[in-house]
């Protein structure tokens, strides 16, 4: 599978977001690069650990800045999180005790989230935050 590559398209106008969501575009392609290399104990013990965690913080972080400025869409968007979150720990957890293999399919489905996201989702926010000072 080809690497995630970043662009100005995935850009949402806020420095710190954008350095984090280019940190999580990283964090999936090791994750890729270990698959197709078959080093899918690293990738359990490391790397997708490394994504979740990460990812969790920089949810955290978005979130914090939108529900300081009261971005009317919080809601909605944290529920997204939320549930990219359950969904991507439970695939985790499933891996972890064995009861299911690692896939070019989930790391397919983490890909299109997060550029989805990113294009789709958090450009909403972009012209609310253009103007805020944090």
């Amino acid at each position: 599978m080809e690497d995630m590559i970043w662009t100005d398209e995935l850009a949402v106008g806020v420095e710190a977001f954008d350095f984090e969501h280019r940190e999580m575009i990283t964090l999936l392609n090791r994750v890729n690069h270990l698959l197709a290399m078959g080093r899918k104990e690293e990738i359990l013990e490391h790397a997708l650990h490394a994504f979740i965690n990460y990812t969790r913080f920089h949810f955290t972080h978005a979130e914090g800045i939108l529900e300081r400025f009261s971005w009317g869409g919080l809601d909605d968007h944290r529920g997204e999180h939320e549930k990219l979150l359950a969904q991507v720990t439970e695939y985790y957890q499933r891996c972890k005790k064995g009861d299911i293999e690692l896939s070019d399919e989930e790391l397919y489905f983490l890909k299109h989230w997060l550029i989805d996201h990113i294009r789709d989702t958090d450009v909403k926010y972009k012209d609310f935050l253009a103007d805020k000072a944090f």
